[in-house]
């Protein structure tokens, strides 16, 4: 059950808009969008999991190290990308690219401590 609510989740996530044009007017529509599915998806998957438990330990173990950490880490990007966009300078080429460039560094910041487990 947990694999087909997933499937259906990233499959209509992959059906929606892709994040790769910047200048879409319709990007915070579908970041919301995304949010929403997601934030739906890890309810069923929490509502399943405390109805029905888990087949064996290890589907537990596999879906605590694998599963929700996806779907976490997803809704935790579309959130960060909500962010970002909402507070999008809407005029200024010059603008945006030094807000999209101080983001894009404290990303890159984050990551790095993140693998170095700080």
């Amino acid at each position: 059950m947990i694999d087909h609510i997933l499937i259906d989740t990233y499959r209509r996530l992959e059906n929606k808009q892709p994040l790769s044009d910047p200048e879409d007017p319709d990007i915070l529509a579908y970041v919301m969008e995304a949010i929403v599915l997601l934030q739906t998806s890890l309810k069923a998957v929490k509502e399943h999991v405390s109805d029905a438990g888990f087949i064996s330990t290890q589907h537990e173990v596999g879906f605590f190290k694998h599963t929700k950490p996806e779907l976490l880490g997803n809704l935790m990007f579309y959130n960060k990308v909500f962010r970002i966009e909402s507070a999008s300078p809407r005029s200024g080429d010059k603008i945006k690219k030094a807000h999209f460039s101080n983001h894009l560094r404290a990303i890159k910041k984050q990551h790095q401590q993140n693998l170095k487990g700080e």
